[in-house]
């Protein structure tokens, strides 16, 4: 089945500072094999994000909207082997091994709307991202883990 993609660019596109957001999930692509370079990333944003993507989404006819906000999270694309990943220092750096729940800013773009015959939405891409934390939180259980492994 081939599906039609349409795509509006927005004049002048709209870029977007994050700061001090949350990555919830790691970078992925639903349904892919782990090799794609093209992947959705979702950040848990602050209201006022949440309600400027709202805005932006206005115009879009609510029965075709295919929101990149659920909640108080964001939905992006992020080119993994074009992003620009910095420290806390703001050297560029590797990107981590692990990101779910890293704190980060983020630098995105809102460059404008996709269309298929049921459903529209924004295309918003993440550019570059400053790692906030040097490492994900460290597991909140290790008694329990430890146990579970002695018990198995």
């Amino acid at each position: 089945m081939v599906r039609s993609v349409t795509f509006e660019p927005m004049t002048p596109p709209e870029t977007m500072a994050l700061s001090g957001v949350r990555i919830l999930y790691e970078p992925s692509v639903f349904g892919g094999d782990g090799s794609e370079t093209r992947k959705n990333i979702v950040f848990v944003v602050p209201p006022s994000v949440v309600a400027h993507v709202r805005e932006l989404e206005g115009p879009i006819d609510v029965a075709r909207l295919c929101s990149c906000i659920k909640g108080d999270a964001l939905k992006c694309k992020v080119n993994m082997d074009r992003v620009r990943i910095y420290d806390s220092n703001n050297a560029t750096t590797q990107p981590p091994d692990f990101w779910r729940d890293l704190a980060v800013n983020a630098l995105v773009t809102v460059k404008g709307t996709w269309s298929t015959r049921a459903q529209t939405g924004l295309s918003i891409e993440v550019h570059d991202i400053q790692l906030l934390d040097d490492k994900p939180p460290e597991c909140p259980f290790p008694v329990l883990l430890s146990e579970v492994a002695c018990a198995a």
